[in-house]
């Protein structure tokens, strides 16, 4: 019988302290380039509205929906179903 078995890679603090310094960079680098951040849905929604609050300059938020399963197996290829809805021509993205 296989068990399931939770491995705790980073503490709430670490995974805080990472996403605080990942808004300071991205805030340092992007400062007066109004940057555009895409999430992968639906994972990427909770991380991206912490990040999100981290970064204190102008910006654009969208997301793709990407998938890699039928039913309940890997086709092993990922396809994007919906992508951005703002252009990313000539954006930081």
């Amino acid at each position: 019988m296989i068990q399931n078995s939770r491995t705790l890679f980073m503490t709430r603090g670490e995974i805080s302290r990472t996403i605080q310094r990942m808004g300071r960079e991205i805030r340092r680098d992007y400062e007066g380039k109004s940057p555009l951040l895409v999430g992968v849905l639906k994972g990427s929604f909770i991380f991206m509205s912490d990040l999100v609050r981290e970064i204190s300059i102008p910006l654009t938020v969208d997301f793709v929906q990407a998938q890699s399963y039928v039913s309940t197996e890997s086709t092993g290829q990922v396809s994007i179903a919906s992508g951005p809805l703002s252009g990313l021509q000539d954006r930081h993205v």
